[in-house]
């Protein structure tokens, strides 16, 4: 209860922050807008298309190909506002349609298998926020506002691919519960705090948690500029712009989500959520100026495992042994640093990010190093009007999870893509 009640109190005291858009959509430059006696309907969305190259490595026990065309979005939005106090937003994304229920197309039956990761689901957003003269207050199943990179559209991001700790797997991005929002200082500051159920994309799928216990999460930021920003300036704005924020979320529950363990494996699942508590903080910094842009995010978890069965307990044991002592946290986290450039005469950019999971803190489970991520992006922008469109080339190079325990051991391979993202 003290964390809860933490968490709470810095949302709305701590050092806050300026309004980035808690809903992703708040991004968008486009949609058709239509409009009803003073109420309104925007209809867009975005679709990313890329070729991926990933070679295979010695050891692979991968039976496909790595080489493949794939539609990762294909999003419909539609947002609305009803006489101006009452917005409301829901997304779907149609390419996660067919691997969230399991469909395959090689075999006459319709499927398979259901997606076993929570994150596919393709109901994106799906929420009302009710605005008024004190605070915001949003209702249904949203972006849990943890972190910089979880709240931001791939459409507004330099990359093709996130980074892993804000793509899902190592914390569940959206959920379902009740958010309040309060802007201060011409939108400089922006506070948010919610209360979910904790089990993130899973509420989607009907999977409850037998406690009953909540989660709640909280976010402070703090810009000298009162805009929504994208991730780079393409603007390139004169005036030096920086924004700061510090997040912090508590989970306790009953249910696992995860492969059981911390170290990251070849299906990139990390514990999620955990049969105990997991406690989370972290903070961003953002700078721009005449289209430089830098960022750097980190977030660090507590997980205090009760009777989980899934071997986090097992790991507890080790490291009490090994410590002559009773342990019982066991700690992960993760960071990243990015900077790019975009060049508003030559409709183009570049962008280079390093990140790094130190997944393996505690003493027994010290053997492997922490996974890296190093990554680059050349960006084009197409000079259609009333539209944005982008060509994308991305470059990621990944270090291995274990060095000198041979090629079999690597977590993945390099991995290159060439695509397209088209904002409607």
């Amino acid at each position: 209860m003290k964390k809860v009640l933490t968490i709470l109190f810095s949302a709305f005291l701590l050092v806050p922050a300026f309004n980035y858009a808690q809903d992703g959509a708040e991004q968008y430059q486009g949609g058709h807008t239509l409009n009803f006696n003073g109420n309104v309907i925007e209809i867009g969305g975005f679709t990313t298309f890329y070729y991926q190259m990933r070679p295979k490595y010695t050891g692979d026990t991968k039976s496909s190909s790595n080489n493949v065309f794939t539609v990762d979005d294909a999003r419909l939005s539609l947002r609305g506002w009803i006489q101006g106090k009452l917005m409301f937003h829901f997304e779907y994304n149609f390419a996660a349609l067919g691997a969230w229920l399991g469909v395959d197309p090689t075999t006459s039956k319709p499927g398979a298998a259901p997606t076993t990761s929570p994150k596919d689901q393709p109901l994106t957003e799906c929420h009302f926020t009710y605005r008024t003269p004190y605070l915001d207050i949003k209702v249904g199943y949203m972006k849990v506002p943890y972190g910089l990179l979880n709240l931001e559209d791939k459409i507004g991001s330099a990359f093709l691919e996130r980074t892993k700790f804000g793509n899902g797997d190592y914390d569940p991005r959206r959920d379902a519960g009740v958010m309040l929002e309060k802007s201060f200082w011409h939108k400089h500051i922006d506070l948010s705090a919610g209360v979910y159920s904790g089990m993130g994309e899973n509420i989607i799928f009907g999977v409850q948690d037998p406690s009953g216990r909540f989660s709640y999460a909280g976010r402070a930021e703090f810009s000298n500029v009162p805009l929504k920003w994208v991730e780079w300036d393409m603007n390139n704005r004169s005036q030096p712009a920086f924004r700061l924020g510090l997040n912090a979320k508590e989970n306790d529950k009953t249910q696992f989500s995860g492969n059981g363990s911390l170290t990251w494996d070849a299906n990139g699942e990390n514990v999620r959520t955990i049969d105990g508590e997991k406690f989370s903080y972290g903070g961003d910094a953002t700078a721009m100026w005449h289209g430089f842009s830098a960022i750097f995010e980190w977030t660090q978890s507590e997980m205090t495992p009760h009777n989980d069965g899934n071997g986090l307990e097992a790991l507890l044991a080790q490291e009490s042994a090994v410590s002559h002592k009773q342990v019982n946290h066991l700690y992960d986290g993760a960071w990243y640093l990015e900077g790019a450039y975009y060049s508003g005469l030559l409709r183009s950019g570049v962008a280079v990010r390093y990140d790094e999971y130190n997944l393996e803190q505690n003493i027994t489970i010290q053997g492997a190093p922490n996974h890296q991520l190093r990554s680059c992006v050349f960006a084009y922008v197409f000079n259609i009007p009333k539209t944005f469109l982008q060509f994308k080339f991305d470059y990621a190079y990944r270090i291995p999870l274990a060095h000198g325990a041979g090629p079999s051991a690597h977590w993945s391979e390099d991995e290159m893509r060439v695509g397209f993202q088209y904002q409607f």
